[in-house]
């Protein structure tokens, strides 16, 4: 039997949600400072203050329970069980008043996500992915049922990205040349461009650089809803993966994907 009860923790997942989105909603077009942190992408104080009320109430119910987040870094880093947090995801798309960012809340077992949490706390719509104790998956959007589509093949393939800028040069080739065969490319997006493959309107998203916090909750959730996500050598996103991340709705289309980004 498993260590945990995934339905009870699904449930304080929501909680944690509900906290982190009161103070998101706060600061929404409503700035209040913004700094640079060391690697100059933008933060505000929305970020720091919803990652602390996140924090709080985890230490408050699950003290035992490790912490590893955005904005300040990880705490009890032994536990088998691990909560993953990005408090805003697309800080830019937040600063500019743009509601395509959200916040990304993540459970970890033994470096494994089991439940993944997407929410964007200024249209309402919240995506959840866990693992039951039978180790199926299941996602919903909002308490419904949500699947990804068919794509057997890239050339009808809707790609995404959240930008040129996050890959090197070398890999910025290989996503050009994947894109360049699909049927449409989007840039930007970020945690979106996930959930919107969950629901089955985006195909394919390729990222590189990538942290833990950026991804464990959307594998959870994109792997819910049926779909596929790797690293880009095919293997099982986890906690020590390497930023390197390929997920998709169809397993063909993914497939064809990882032979082109590995040169087949």
């Amino acid at each position: 039997m498993p260590e945990y009860n995934i339905l009870e923790l699904t449930q304080f997942a929501h909680k944690l949600a509900d906290k982190s989105g009161e103070v998101i909603r706060k600061y929404y077009r409503n700035f209040g400072s913004i700094e640079a942190k060391g690697d100059l992408s933008p933060v505000t104080i929305a970020d720091q203050e919803a990652e602390k009320a996140i924090r709080f109430l985890i230490k408050q119910h699950y003290c035992d329970h490790g912490i590893q987040g955005e904005e300040f870094g990880l705490e009890n880093e032994n536990s088998k069980l691990r909560w993953v947090i990005d408090p805003i995801d697309g800080t830019s798309s937040f600063m500019i008043g743009r509601p395509i960012f959200g916040t990304l809340i993540a459970l970890s077992y033994e470096g494994r996500p089991i439940i993944g949490l997407i929410d964007q706390p200024i249209t309402g719509e919240r995506w959840i992915g866990y693992e039951k104790e039978n180790q199926t998956k299941q996602s919903f959007l909002n308490g419904k049922s949500i699947n990804t589509r068919s794509c057997e093949k890239l050339a009808n393939a809707v790609i995404a990205t959240s930008g040129p800028n996050y890959f090197s040069k070398d890999k910025l080739s290989k996503f050009n040349e994947i894109a360049g065969k699909a049927l449409y490319k989007i840039y930007g997006g970020d945690c979106y461009n996930y959930a919107l493959l969950a629901m089955g309107t985006v195909d394919v998203v390729v990222e590189s650089g990538l942290k833990p916090h950026d991804f464990m909750a959307l594998s959870a959730v994109v792997e819910g809803a049926g779909g596929m996500a790797t690293d880009w050598q095919g293997k099982p996103l986890d906690i020590n993966s390497n930023g390197d991340v390929l997920c998709s709705g169809d397993k063909k289309v993914h497939e064809e994907v990882l032979k082109m980004l590995n040169g087949n």
